[in-house]
């Protein structure tokens, strides 16, 4: 399976993790789709973790997918109060996270680590810390 999205048992930790090959028409979509489902579930502070470590994809995808995402005005996440946290360590997967600082892309601070423990332990601390 192409996409798989989970939410952890008891904690505000949304899982979605990505393989090659992927229908990213549908696939990706589809995915997001749970992400909201999820989210939506959920009202406090919320972790996605975008686990890529083995999605293969080009730089046209990237940048689409970023926009589905992304996109002030337009975004499928509560970014908000939301913190992303991507598995993977490949060059693509850091200019997505650089890029979704920009303003275009709504400021969103990303955090990139190479392990799915690192993401958790990251996303762990995000909601440890007391709400301003």
């Amino acid at each position: 399976m192409p996409a798989s999205v989970t939410k952890l048992e008891n904690e505000p930790i949304i899982t979605a993790r990505y393989t090659s090959p992927m229908d990213f028409e549908h696939g990706f979509d589809e995915s997001i789709g749970q992400i909201r489902t999820f989210a939506g579930e959920i009202d406090e502070r919320i972790v996605l973790i975008a686990d890529v470590r083995d999605l293969r994809l080009g730089f046209s995808e990237v940048v689409r997918g970023m926009g589905a995402v992304l996109r002030p005005g337009e975004a499928r996440l509560p970014l908000d109060r939301s913190l992303i946290v991507i598995v993977g360590m490949g060059d693509l997967v850091k200019l997505v996270a650089h890029a979704a600082g920009q303003r275009q892309y709504g400021g969103i601070t990303m955090r990139v680590v190479a392990t799915y423990e690192e993401a958790l332990a990251e996303g762990r601390a995000f909601l440890a810390q007391p709400v301003e």
